[in-house]
């Protein structure tokens, strides 16, 4: 299994414990991550705020290196996601959007390749039961409380989870 891997601006820098858990469960499980070459800031903080366009285009260039790689993103920053799933959808559902984004980014983006967030990496493409079979220290008693935010849950196109009820944190945590 292998994923172009989109790590975004605060995994580098206030979420590096992130980026190196995501990378260290990845490798754990045979996933290969590999680093979107030359991405950008997908706009996540102000873009989609300031220009709409500019919002739609910053991650669409993301997307149109990893389609050209032929591969599936992975992305473990929530914000990022949201950004990268609401273009990949804004270019799939307008040609005329498409078009625009395409003379922006000077690069053709088609929508091809599909974006996860790393919960559904790790539940969907790792899957619960790889992952009960490698505990080897149970965690029974622990008392954990999965955060799934706003942005993985919502708005509902744009959902990687049930929006009312998500369970895959859970599911994961509960394996």
């Amino acid at each position: 299994m292998k994923y172009a891997y989109y790590p975004g601006c605060s995994l580098n820098s206030t979420g590096v414990e992130y980026n190196i858990s995501s990378k260290a469960i990845a490798k754990h499980f045979g996933v290969e991550l590999k680093e979107i070459d030359d991405w950008n800031c997908c706009g996540a903080s102000a873009a989609h705020n300031t220009n709409h366009l500019l919002s739609l285009a910053l991650p669409a260039r993301n997307l149109a290196i990893a389609e050209k790689q032929g591969l599936d993103i992975a992305v473990p920053c929530a914000a990022c996601y949201s950004r990268l799933k609401a273009s990949k959808l804004a270019v799939q559902q307008s040609a005329a959007t498409k078009a625009t984004i395409n003379d922006i980014i000077e690069m053709d983006y088609q929508g091809s390749k599909d974006v996860f967030s790393m919960i559904d990496v790790v539940h969907n493409g790792i899957g619960l039961n790889k992952i009960r079979e490698s505990v080897q220290i149970p965690l029974e008693g622990l008392k954990v409380a999965s955060y799934y935010g706003c942005l993985l849950v919502r708005p509902k196109h744009l959902a990687m989870d049930d929006q009312e009820n998500p369970m895959k944190m859970d599911e994961i945590i509960g394996a």
